[in-house]
């Protein structure tokens, strides 16, 4: 920055550079320590255009990144900003060249009447004010160290002497609890000296307890075919409370208890969801159940700690879920998460719902696209929880103040956390943590080539590949891998590309305007419209002549479609469905759907009748992708069970599948057969689940 350069205005925000600190109307903005650098260059040479080369150079100097880095943290620079690409306001981008700050800026050399402008408190001391600084010097530096303060840690309780050291505030200690890739669950004892978790081997699941102090691992639970979805501590560390569902494919989840170090489980209470939490005194015990009806979709209960005295506490309406709960310290109230990312909506709240006077108020001033994990801090004061801002982002740890609504970030975008667990001394964390290694691979007479990572993807007419990549933009790709290039650089999420039969127009979901809608664009990223404004969802294909694009409803789950050109929304059939494909004609749907066991089921779409139900190979699989072959007259699809991805061809004039390959242990998240019938490319790869043990908290 130039010399004598401490702060930028644009617009509602300020920028203190010595602070390293946005503020946008006096109140901070969050912003990784990347995304802030990328401002400051682009408002050093605001007006004009900053090559891509130097805006890597000056943020990324000395590290080997690609290009996508950029244009990640410029998304996020943008929504930080409340900016679109497509009409940008401070953020301009020059196709194949770089970025521009094309919002009026000044700098804190350049305005008059310096003492009269609006500063955000710890931009202050950038003024001159020598005598008015010397007069009110003592009640000054207070003020400030205490505005600072709140508005970084938003502290509610700087009285105390054991919460005056924000928490996460400076460097802290992470240790690796597991590297194995195979621990999903973790929660730490009271006391600090404990961790028990949950360990995958193949398919089975058990759990273990481990010291601490002696790295010693005890058994608790045999293995089993059985899930563990979630897991507690009891506030004297006698007990672990754990939610698990048996294999059976119509198998109930429950709660159950065991000892910490092993013994014989008992039942607590049947037909949960994975969230639990005890009450301070351990006398009892909240979950989360859901009916999935229109009227109940989902629900909060507590129950005395034997599962008897069950009560609902609060309730939902489709399709707003509940999921992460925890008693407050004091016993008094349950704050719990709430809401629905289904349409893409950043939806989910915190909510605190009082246990003697029965009222609820929601305690975030924002939404998150999904809240995984809530933990208090002792004092009951604050908390902090999980959350994920938008699809396909990293979960970060956030602190919030539930008195002032007021929800930082403690943790940047380098990591995707599950859920996190604190000590009665706030001295230790253990924090489950998720990463991925789904890739998109071309198979063609027995070979197979890796091609870049991705989510899903479509093939265009010649064999080329449109694929959505980690950050929810959208690229394409050629068959062997080359010529890449980016189609879509909006921060929000573009998602589930759908390439027309003529290879013009690529069809898309996007949350961009505030909800999952279908998009348009040319083959080229070129002339982006939407076409749905009423009832969203994702394409799933586009009819032969191109004149009608069918997606499925991100609310109803059932097959609807809308002109090419965009216009009326209408419902092509009401039954709930998976993962629909269109026979090359044009005529027939084949999709999944399940009816007490998965099954397949072909529409003719013509007259809405269902002509044909087939067994599918394996009911307990998840069903992954349907496509037809060339000529029409049968279908493919892949299975996962046992730990085995299986390829299955169903002919029409046979009853029963054929058994074609064996695609391995990968997870396998998409599939296609190529156009031309030669070969296929997938998405596959693992989710990889580890715990993390971090200390230094204050």
């Amino acid at each position: 920055m130039s010399l004598g350069i401490n702060s930028f205005q644009f617009g509602e925000f300020t920028l203190d550079s010595s602070e390293r600190i946005l503020f946008r109307n006096g109140r901070p903005v969050a912003l990784t320590p990347k995304a802030f650098s990328l401002l400051v260059t682009l408002l050093e040479s605001r007006g004009h255009l900053v090559e891509k080369e130097h805006l890597m150079e000056a943020v990324w100097a000395g590290s080997f990144v690609e290009q996508g880095n950029l244009t990640f943290t410029i998304n996020q620079l943008r929504k930080a900003l409340g900016d679109n690409s497509q009409n940008p306001r401070f953020i301009e981008t020059v196709p194949r060249r770089g970025y521009r700050f094309i919002a009026g800026a000044s700098t804190n050399l350049e305005q008059d009447g310096i003492a009269n402008r609006t500063v955000p408190p710890a931009a202050i001391h950038g003024t001159n004010r020598q005598a008015s600084r010397k007069r009110r010097s003592g009640v000054f530096a207070l003020c400030l160290a205490l505005l600072i303060t709140l508005a970084w840690y938003a502290v509610g309780s700087l009285g105390k002497a054991d919460h005056l050291d924000p928490i996460m505030s400076a460097p802290f200690k992470s240790e690796a609890f597991s590297r194995s890739g195979n621990v999903r669950h973790a929660v730490i004892s009271p006391d600090g000296k404990f961790v028990v978790y949950s360990r995958e081997s193949g398919t089975k699941q058990n759990l273990w307890v481990r010291n601490l102090a002696t790295a010693e691992n005890i058994q608790v639970t045999p293995l089993s075919d059985d899930h563990y979805l979630g897991l507690a501590f009891s506030r004297d560390g006698s007990y672990v409370y754990f939610v698990r569902k048996a294999a059976a494919d119509d198998a109930q989840t429950a709660i159950y208890r065991v000892g910490a170090f092993g013994g014989i489980p008992s039942k607590i209470v049947e037909k949960t969801e994975g969230w639990i939490s005890l009450s301070p005194d351990d006398r009892q015990i909240s979950f989360v159940r859901c009916l999935y009806s229109d009227a109940d979709f989902c629900s909060l209960f507590a129950a005395d700690i034997d599962g008897t005295n069950e009560r609902k506490i609060v309730s939902r309406p489709r399709p707003n879920r509940i999921s992460a709960n925890q008693f407050s310290p004091d016993g008094r109230s349950i704050v719990f998460a709430s809401g629905q990312s289904n349409n893409g909506v950043g939806d989910f709240q915190l909510f605190q719902t009082d246990l003697f006077a029965g009222d609820e108020r929601v305690i975030t001033s924002r939404g998150f696209f999904n809240i995984k994990s809530i933990v208090w801090l002792p004092a009951g004061d604050e908390l902090l929880f999980v959350a994920m801002e938008a699809l396909d982002r990293n979960a970060k740890i956030w602190q919030l103040s539930p008195k002032t609504r007021s929800a930082k970030p403690l943790t940047n975008d380098t990591d995707n956390y599950g859920a996190i667990s604190l000590d009665n001394k706030t001295s230790r964390m253990v924090a489950t943590q998720v990463t991925n290694s789904f890739r998109l691979s071309r198979t063609i007479g027995g070979q197979t080539t890796e091609l870049v990572a991705a989510r899903a993807f479509g093939f265009f007419p010649n064999g080329d590949i449109v694929y959505q990549a980690d950050d929810s933009n959208i690229w394409s790709i050629n068959g062997q891998g080359g010529s890449q290039s980016q189609l879509t650089s909006d921060p929000a999420s573009d998602i589930f590309p759908r390439v027309s039969p003529d290879g013009k127009f690529i069809y898309f979901s996007s949350n961009r305007s505030g909800s999952n809608h279908l998009w348009r664009m040319n083959s080229d990223g070129t002339d982006q419209i939407q076409l749905t404004q009423n009832e969203g969802g994702q394409p799933s294909f586009v009819s032969p002549d191109g004149k009608w694009v069918y997606y499925v409803s991100a609310f109803r789950f059932n097959l609807w479609r809308v002109a090419s050109e965009g216009g009326e929304e209408m419902l092509v059939n009401e039954r709930k469905i998976v993962e629909p494909a269109l026979s090359p004609n044009g005529e027939l749907v084949a999709y999944f759907f399940k009816d007490k066991k998965w099954q397949i089921g072909i529409l003719d779409i013509r007259n809405n009748r269902q002509i044909k139900v087939l067994d599918y190979a394996e009911g307990k699989s998840r069903p992954v992708k349907l496509t037809w072959s060339v000529d029409g007259r049968s279908i493919n699809y892949v299975s996962f069970v046992n730990a085995r991805n299986s390829l299955w061809h169903q002919s029409f004039d046979e009853s029963k599948p054929n058994f074609l390959a064996d695609l391995g242990e990968k997870e396998i998240t998409d599939f296609s057969l190529s156009p031309d019938g030669v070969g296929f490319a997938s998405i596959g790869g693992k989710w990889v689940y580890d715990a993390v043990l971090i200390g230094g908290l204050r």
